[in-house]
């Protein structure tokens, strides 16, 4: 039996976040990175690599996590 290693893809949140507001770590399966441009807000990072980010598109946000 294969054992699942769930610290890999843990992703701590910072207090504050407009999207995780009720606890202080998430578990992604299989992170990606994410390259982004000035007009978004980098959301969470893990180290210096962005894992998720949002930005305004007309009337609506855009969300975007960097998963497989």
């Amino acid at each position: 039996m294969k054992r699942i290693q769930f610290e890999t893809g843990a992703v701590f949140i910072n207090n504050g976040n407009e999207i995780f507001m009720s606890g202080p770590k998430i578990h992604i399966k299989e992170i990606s990175t994410i390259e982004v441009k000035s007009t978004t807000n980098t959301l969470v990072k893990k180290e210096n690599d962005i894992i998720i980010a949002t930005a305004k598109y007309s009337k609506g946000k855009v969300f975007a996590i960097g998963d497989f």
